[in-house]
């Protein structure tokens, strides 16, 4: 199959990346970006700093507005997978 992936050195490189404030200029996409470091490393901070930025947004969003964000797929899923492993 293909090489082995070395999940430690990669997440080295990415709390790197992060304490480089360089992951703060786009916020939009951040909980999209952490869940998927989530997914990869199995770390429950990246899970965690998904689901707080979600609820930053949604906190700042009128009802309607945040209904709709709410029940779009990613903060879905990440809402969900929250409330299952908190």
């Amino acid at each position: 199959m293909g090489e082995e992936i070395d999940h430690a050195t990669i997440s080295q490189e990415i709390d790197k990346f992060h304490k480089q404030d360089k992951w703060e200029k786009d916020n939009e996409i951040n909980y999209y970006r952490n869940y998927l470091y989530y997914i990869i490393f199995e770390e429950k901070k990246y899970l965690q700093s998904a689901y707080e930025k979600v609820t930053q947004i949604s906190d700042k969003l009128d009802n309607k507005d945040r209904k709709i964000l709410l029940n779009c797929t990613w903060p879905k899923l990440i809402i969900e997978e929250w409330e299952r492993v908190k």
